[in-house]
Order: structure tokens, then sequence, then C-alpha cells
């Protein structure tokens, strides 16, 4: 995303980006009552060396699980919190887990 941002860019806008279909639409952000502040803490992180694969190949196994019921489901942007619990026993609580934390943070932002 960081690269996207680099292309599309402008000051004094926010990006809304669709990951799934990669439709982006700059939006106003010029706000005298707020700061964004960022900081460099030198702390590096590396995706290859965190859990961030585990978490999603466990995202990945419910959409697969839930496709037996729905083949329209191909991602877990297209579930909501009815059909999850729906299936939640077909699910492992790990799985369950991260999938419901993925819809709360999509409802959140």
């Amino acid at each position: 995303m960081d690269q996207f941002l680099n292309i599309h860019g402008e000051e004094g806008y926010a990006i809304k980006l669709d990951c799934r279909s990669l439709e982006f639409k700059c939006i106003s952000f010029q706000r005298n009552d707020i700061a964004i502040i960022l900081c460099d803490t030198d702390i590096r992180r590396e995706l290859a060396d965190s859990e961030y694969n585990i978490r999603r190949q466990q995202c990945e196994e419910d959409v697969s699980t839930l496709q037996k019921y729905d083949p329209e489901i191909e991602s877990l942007r297209a579930l909501n919190h009815s059909m999850l619990n729906k299936y939640r026993e077909e699910l492992s609580s790990v799985v369950y887990r991260r999938c419901k934390y993925v819809l709360d943070e999509n409802k959140r932002v």
C-alpha cells in the first residue's frame, strides 16, 4: 500500500482504496482541528518473520469451509457476522476468532 500511495497520493487528500479491485478515490482531508504525526521508531518488521502468513492461511481456511455452503463466498469481505455465526461449528475456535476479528475491523474502518 505504501507504493500505491506514493503513486496516487495527493497532498491534502486521503485515499479510500478497495484492495480487491484496486479502485480508489481521493477524498479531501484538510482539517485544522487535528494533527497527524508520523514517527519513525526505527523498528523494522518483516511479514516473512511475522505470523501474518499463518493468520492469512487461517482466514483462507474459513473461506474454503464456507464455500461448501455458499460458493459465491470468495473472501471474508463477502461475509457478515450472521453468516459467520451460522457456520461457527464448522470452524476451529482459532479460525473463527481470526475471521470475526477481520469482520469487526472491516466494520470499524
